[in-house]
C-alpha cells in the first residue's frame, strides 16, 4: 500500500514580512514593514513556469496594498537567483498557437510591470546564474546587489527567440551599446560586467552581501516614503511616457511635496535638528 503525503507542495516563492515602529511621537509611533520576497525553486534554479509567475503576482499584490510597507527585499533560495525560462514551460509554449503566446507573454509582462511600478523602494541580492527573465527581474528592482561570482545572459537569441517581453525594462536601465551586445550575441557577462553596464548598482562578496542588504536596507528605510513614492511614479511616467511633459510634472510634485504634511513635518525636523516621524525604530520584531 502506497502512502501519500499529506504535506502541501512547496510554493513557488514566498514572502514573510518584517515589522518595525516609526519615531512618530505624536502617534506613538506608526507601523512600517519590510517585505521579504523568496524565489523557492532551488530545484528548478528558480526558473520561471505559469505558476511562479502567477505566485510572484499575487505576492506582488499583496505587497502593494499593505499601507505600512516600506520596502521589498528580493532574493532566491539556492545556488542560482534565477536560469530564466523552466525547460517543461518553453518546451509547452513552443506547442501554443500565436494567440495563446500573446496571453503567456502578457502574464510575464505584468510580473515585470508590477514588480518596476511597485511604489515602494526594491532591493534585491542575486546570486549564481542569471538569466533570461531573471535579468528581467533585476532590471525592474530599483537597487541590486550582484554577487561576485555570478554568471548573466541574455541568451535567448541563441535559441531563435529574443528578451523581447523585457526589452523595455533592460533598456532603461543598461547601456544601450551594452544590451546591444549581450542581447545580440547571447554571451556570458560577469558580476563587474553587469555592474559597468548600468543593470546592477553593487557587486559584493558572498561573504559581505547580507551585510550590504542591511545597509542599503537601512538608507532606504531613512527616506521619506511619500517622497520615494513620488519619485518612483515620476520616473515611471518619463520612462514609460517620454520626458516631453517632466518639466511640468517635475514643477507640480516639488510644489505638492513641500506643502504636503509629510513634507511640512520632514522640513521642520531637519531645522529642529530631529529625526523626521517617518524613521523607524532599530529594533524590529519579524512575522
Amino acid at each position: 500500500m502506497t502512502k501519500h503525503s499529506t504535506e502541501s507542495p512547496k510554493p513557488a516563492a514566498t514572502l514573510s514580512w518584517q515589522e518595525f515602529k516609526t519615531m512618530d511621537q505624536q502617534r506613538g509611533g506608526d507601523k512600517a514593514s519590510v517585505a521579504h520576497l523568496t524565489l523557492s525553486r532551488p530545484h528548478k534554479a528558480n526558473a520561471f513556469d505559469k505558476e511562479m509567475m502567477c505566485t510572484l503576482i499575487d505576492l506582488l499584490d499583496q505587497v502593494s496594498r499593505e499601507p505600512s510597507a516600506r520596502l521589498l527585499v528580493v532574493r532566491a533560495e539556492g545556488e542560482h537567483f534565477s536560469a530564466g525560462a523552466d525547460l517543461s514551460w518553453m518546451k509547452s509554449s513552443a506547442q501554443l498557437s500565436y494567440a495563446e503566446n500573446i496571453e503567456d507573454a502578457s502574464l510575464l509582462d505584468k510580473l515585470f510591470r508590477n514588480l518596476k511600478t511597485l511604489p515602494i523602494p526594491t532591493l534585491g541580492i542575486v546570486q549564481g546564474s542569471v538569466f533570461g527573465g531573471g535579468v528581467g527581474l533585476v532590471a525592474c528592482l530599483d537597487t541590486v546587489i550582484a554577487l561576485q561570482g555570478s554568471r548573466w545572459a541574455l541568451s535567448e537569441v541563441k535559441l531563435g527567440l529574443a528578451p523581447a517581453v523585457i526589452m523595455p525594462y533592460l533598456f532603461y536601465k543598461m547601456r544601450p551599446g551594452s544590451l546591444r551586445t549581450y542581447a545580440l550575441t547571447g554571451q556570458i557577462f560577469t558580476a563587474n560586467e553587469a555592474l559597468e553596464s548600468g543593470l546592477v548598482t553593487h557587486v559584493a562578496t558572498p561573504q559581505d552581501g547580507e551585510s550590504l542588504v542591511q545597509t542599503l536596507g537601512d538608507s532606504l528605510l531613512n527616506g521619506s516614503p511619500q517622497a520615494q513614492r513620488e519619485i518612483k511614479h515620476y520616473l515611471n511616467q518619463m520612462e514609460f511616457s517620454g520626458i516631453s511633459g517632466a518639466p511640468d510634472l517635475g514643477i507640480q510634485l516639488i510644489a505638492r511635496l513641500r506643502t504636503s504634511p509629510e513634507g511640512q513635518a520632514g522640513l521642520l525636523a531637519f531645522f529642529n535638528k530631529a529625526p523626521p516621524p517617518w524613521k523607524i525604530d532599530i529594533h524590529p520584531s519579524s512575522t
